[in-house]
């Protein structure tokens, strides 16, 4: 049986969710079990690891520090992680 609220169209019960979804796209840096929880797809020994100068990107966030993704206006329209400019 629903109790009514003191609050009107307020909810009286909750209910816990699976939080599966706080899992996902974690940044570089965090704790994780699997490559696709991480940002930069790379889980390596639990953690969520950046991609190197060279390697290939698809966001600025999934190169390491100090580095940026380029995007290349040329065939074959390769993105790779590139150090900034000094």
């Amino acid at each position: 049986m629903k109790k009514n609220s003191f609050l009107n169209k307020k909810k009286t019960e909750a209910y816990c969710k699976e939080a599966r979804e706080m899992s996902k796209k974690l940044n570089n840096g965090r704790s994780c079990q699997h490559s696709w929880q991480c940002v930069s797809q790379d889980c390596r020994k639990g953690v969520c690891t950046a991609l190197h100068t060279q390697e290939p990107c698809y966001s600025h966030s999934d190169c390491g520090p100090k580095n940026y993704c380029k995007k290349y206006k040329k065939w074959p329209y390769v993105s790779k992680c590139q150090a900034l400019r000094k």
